[in-house]
């Protein structure tokens, strides 16, 4: 994956590496749409034809489409991971608070024994 985006990004720039005229502009302003968190696919696909008069071809469409989902994924994970950290955090209060089980496990939507994990995990820890 990170392969195919570096190719993806070399390809790209060394296409402009032809043009003189604001070339440090060029650059950034191609690597600005690409990595823009506003703008669709197609739009980036529209203005790497149009403004930088790059040939797209169904190779670099497809390439363009995985690194801009890359990004969401990266989200993704980040909003998972911080997901399970605050509820870890927050089956570990409620035990030692004297929370029962029960009780936690119907706070927080997960099993008896998932959360019998966290606490235990976090047990292991101290």
């Amino acid at each position: 994956m990170r392969f195919k985006l570096t190719k993806l990004i070399i390809t790209l720039f060394e296409s402009q590496f032809n043009r003189e005229i604001n070339e440090g502009t060029v650059r950034f302003g191609l690597l600005s749409t690409l990595l823009s968190d506003t703008m669709k696919v197609q739009e980036k696909i529209e203005i790497m034809e149009d403004e930088y008069h790059i040939p797209v071809n169904d190779d670099l469409r497809r390439d363009v489409n995985v690194m801009c989902n890359l990004g969401e994924g990266i989200e993704e994970k980040a909003i998972e991971k911080t997901t399970r950290k605050v509820t870890e955090e927050f089956v570990k209060r409620m035990y030692e608070n004297h929370f029962t089980l029960d009780q936690i496990a119907l706070a927080t939507g997960m099993s008896i024994e998932e959360a019998e994990v966290i606490i235990e995990r976090e047990a292991a820890l101290v």
